[in-house]
């Protein structure tokens, strides 16, 4: 066995009507169980974000088998939908309260693999946060389209431009954030959408330190609402929007948190 990380790191798998694609997600979890709690990822937490399907039953479900291979492992069950963003304040929000010292963000829908999780350099755990990346070298696509591919280079491009700093992905569905960042209250500011991640992105580039490392992404069965033109537009006006709030004053700041109530299912 190799040593372990000096973390105590918690996996948050978010999911909203992903029932087929968190089933191989579980699957994956339950093969390589070793190899993530040998790397201190102990703790499996799945949050349901209010899914109309059997999301909750398939988590439910689960629950005996990944104790059964040693995870501590829970049940987040939103009393509403937060969406994205709202998911991600909720995990952070359970990080905290629970003490842990690193969050992984993962997303249910199996497009990321966890064999890039188990394969991350220890040196990249001196930053503040370690984001996974698409498009760096040594990413693969599958399935990926051209034109979303040349899409999200443009807009990566432009937020490197803009933030000053390298930008290799502007939200991806594999990330490990230390407690210095999921602790910030800031953090609570930003939407609770799909365009949390390009708000979050926006706080780490100015206050944190970051590294890419590259991940393999894949679109098999999962469906997407996400409309690419509009998706654009809105990604340029939340660039400068979250840009600007971000260097406010942090008079009106304080802790809400705790203001995205969930149910703890053992």
């Amino acid at each position: 066995m190799t040593k372990k990380f000096i973390v105590k790191g918690a996996i948050f798998i978010l999911a909203y009507n992903c029932e087929p694609q968190l089933k191989r997600v579980i699957s994956s979890l339950n093969k390589k169980a070793d190899l993530l709690i040998d790397k201190g990822w102990e703790s499996i937490y799945f949050v349901n974000n209010k899914s109309k399907d059997k999301t909750l039953s398939t988590m439910q479900d689960s629950l005996k088998e990944l104790k059964n291979n040693k995870f501590n492992c829970a049940i987040i069950n939103n009393h509403k939908n937060y969406g994205l963003g709202g998911s991600h304040k909720v995990s952070f929000y359970a990080a905290q309260k629970f003490k842990f010292t690193h969050a992984c963000i993962f997303h249910g829908d199996d497009q990321a693999d966890l064999n890039d999780l188990i394969d991350i350099p220890e040196k990249l755990y001196k930053n503040d946060c370690i984001l996974g990346s698409r498009f760096s070298k040594g990413s693969k696509l599958n399935g990926y389209s051209k034109t979303r591919i040349i899409g999200n280079l443009f807009f990566n491009m432009l937020f490197s431009v803009v933030l000053k700093r390298k930008i290799y992905d502007l939200g991806s569905g594999l990330n490990i954030f230390s407690e210095k960042v999921f602790k910030d209250k800031k953090i609570v500011l930003f939407p609770d959408g799909m365009y949390f991640n390009q708000s979050l992105l926006i706080l780490i580039a100015k206050y944190y330190s970051y590294e890419y490392f590259p991940i393999t992404w894949s679109e098999k069965d999962q469906v997407s609402n996400v409309k690419n033109f509009k998706m654009g537009i809105d990604t340029l006006k939340n660039l400068f929007s979250e840009k600007l709030k971000i260097g406010l004053s942090n008079r009106s700041l304080y802790n809400k948190f705790d203001e995205y109530t969930f149910d703890l299912i053992k």
